[in-house]
C-alpha cells in the first residue's frame, strides 16, 4: 500500500484513493494469485470495493456480538444470528458477482520463472510516477501471455494419470487435441476431484477445451468429478457406458487425431456383463507404441478382449484394470498386453489394499515397471511412434521433505527412475 500511494497526492479517505488502492492491489497480487490458484479474476477490484469496507464494519460487530453472547446469552445470541445473516448476504452477493460476470476467472499455466518476472513487472507497473524504468513493466509481463509449452509433434501423445485418490482420471493430449478419460471421485462432504485436481491440471497444461471426455462407467470414483470439469471447461463430446447419461461407447468406435489413433475395445455391442465389465476400454496408438486404459473391467471382460483382439492388446503403457484389484489383471491378459510400464491408479493406503499382491506379482514376472499414483503422484508419459520418450512421476520430479521417502512402498520398489528412450523404469520390480 505504501508503494502504491508513494509519489501520489490524493486526499486521504477519498473515493479516488479507495479505487486506486483496490485497482493497484488487485494488479500487484495477480502473480501470487496465479501461483497459488492457477488463475485470477478480473472482477476482483470491484468485489474488493464492496467486500473490504463491508468486512471492516462487520468483523468488529461480529467480535462484539460474540463477547455479548458470552456475557448475556439472551441478548447476544440474536445478535450473532443477525451477524450470520449479514455475512451470508455478503457471501451471496460475491457469489452473484462471480457468476454474473462473463469469464470472471481467467486461467494460465505459467511457471515459476514467468511468475517471478511478472512480479517484477507489476512492481514497476504500480511504481511512483516518474520512475524511468516503468515502461519495462510490459516486457516483464509479456511472458504471461505466451504459450507455456511447445505443442507435441504430430504422431506423439502425452498420457497423464492424475493422483485423484482412490479413483481414476487420465488426460490424453496430442498436438491439437485433448481427451479426458474419467474425472475422479466426488464425495458428499463436498470434496470434488474434478474441481480440485482435474480442472486445475487441464488449465495448467493450457487446455481450454476438451475434444472428448469418456466416463468409463457409472461408479462415483470415475464419474464423480465430471460435472465440475464440464462447468470449468467446454467439452465437445461425452462418451460413456450405460448409466452415465452420455453417448454410448461401444467396441469398434475409432478416430484419429494428429497422427494418433484412438479405438474403443469395450463394451461389446450386446451389452452383457456387470457394470464394471461393460466399462469403456480405450487404446491409444501411434506407430509401434500404444497405451491401454481398461477402466474397471474384471476377468470376464479381459478374457473376451484376449479372445477378440489377441495381439492388438499389446501396449507399452497400461493403466492397471480396476486399480490393481485381485479380480483383474489375469495371467492371459497380462501376457497379451505385456506392458513395459504399469500405472496403478490407487489411493495412498486405500481401504481395498490396491494394488493387490497378485497382480503386482504377475506384472513383475514379465519385467514390467510399476508405479502407484497414491504413492508417487501424477504419472506423466510422452510417447512417439518409436516408443516411450519420457516418463516421470510428480514426486520424482518435485520431491518435498514432507513426502514419503523411497522404500516406504516395498510392493512397488524404490523411487522412480528413467532408464532410456524405449524402456521406462518407474520403480523397481518387487
Amino acid at each position: 500500500i505504501a508503494w502504491l500511494v508513494a509519489g501520489r497526492v490524493v486526499a486521504e479517505g477519498s473515493l479516488r484513493q479507495m479505487v486506486t488502492l483496490q485497482l493497484g492491489l488487485s494488479v500487484a497480487l495477480v502473480p501470487l494469485t496465479l501461483w497459488f490458484f492457477g488463475g485470477a479474476s478480473w472482477v476482483a477490484p470491484l468485489a474488493n470495493l464492496v467486500a473490504i469496507p463491508a468486512a471492516a464494519v462487520l468483523l468488529p460487530l461480529l467480535v462484539g456480538a460474540v463477547a455479548i453472547a458470552l456475557a448475556i446469552p439472551d441478548f447476544g445470541v440474536p445478535l450473532l444470528r443477525a451477524m450470520s445473516w449479514a455475512w451470508w448476504a455478503l457471501y451471496r452477493a460475491l457469489e452473484w458477482l462471480a457468476a454474473s460476470a462473463p469469464h470472471a476467472w481467467l486461467t494460465t499455466g505459467a511457471g515459476g520463472a514467468v511468475l517471478l518476472l511478472a512480479m517484477v513487472g507489476v512492481v514497476l507497473l504500480v511504481a511512483p510516477r516518474g520512475l524511468p524504468v516503468r515502461p519495462l513493466a510490459f516486457a516483464f509481463l509479456l511472458p504471461l501471455f505466451l504459450p507455456r509449452q511447445a505443442a507435441l509433434p504430430t504422431g506423439h501423445f502425452r498420457l497423464a494419470v492424475l493422483d485423484v485418490g482412490q479413483g481414476l482420471s487420465a488426460v490424453v493430449q496430442t498436438r491439437r487435441h485433448a481427451l479426458l478419460f474419467d474425472a475422479g471421485p466426488a464425495w458428499p462432504s463436498g470434496l470434488d476431484m474434478g474441481e480440485a485436481v482435474v480442472a486445475p491440471y487441464l488449465r495448467w497444461r493450457g487446455v481450454r477445451r476438451l475434444d472428448a471426455m469418456i466416463i468409463s462407467h457409472r461408479d462415483m470414483d470415475h464419474r464423480g468429478g465430471a460435472g465440475a470439469v464440464m462447468k470449468a471447461l467446454a467439452v465437445d463430446r461425452v462418451l460413456g457406458s450405460d448409466g452415465t447419461g452420455a453417448e454410448p461407447c461401444v467396441a469398434g468406435q475409432a478416430w484419429q487425431w494428429d497422427g494418433v489413433s484412438f479405438e474403443i475395445f469395450n463394451p461389446p455391442r450386446d451389452g452383457r456383463g456387470s457394470s464394471n465389465d461393460r466399462g469403456c476400454v480405450l487404446r491409444i496408438a501411434t506407430g509401434s507404441t500404444a497405451a491401454l486404459l481398461p477402466a474397471d473391467i474384471g476377468r470376464a471382460s479381459e478374457q473376451r478382449l484376449v479372445r477378440d483382439y489377441g495381439a492388438r492388446l499389446a501396449a507399452q503403457v497400461l493403466v492397471s484394470p480396476h486399480h490393481g484389484s485381485a479380480g483383474s489383471s489375469s495371467a492371459a491378459f497380462v501376457a497379451e498386453v505385456h506392458p513395459e510400464l504399469v500405472i496403478h491408479p490407487a489411493g495412498w493406503k486405500n481401504q481395498f489394499g490396491f494394488p493387490r499382491a497378485e497382480p503386482v506379482a504377475r506384472y513383475a514376472r514379465i519385467g514390467a515397471r510399476q508405479v502407484q499414483t497414491g504413492e508417487w503422484g501424477m504419472v506423466d508419459v510422452e510417447a512417439g511412434p518409436r516408443g516411450i520418450i519420457r516418463a516421470a512421476a510428480w514426486r520424482q520430479r518435485r520431491p518435498r521433505l514432507w513426502q514419503l521417502r523411497p522404500g516406504t512402498a516395498p510392493e512397488l520398489g524404490g523411487a522412480p527412475t528413467l532408464e532410456g528412450q524405449s524402456r521406462v523404469g518407474l520403480g523397481a520390480s518387487p
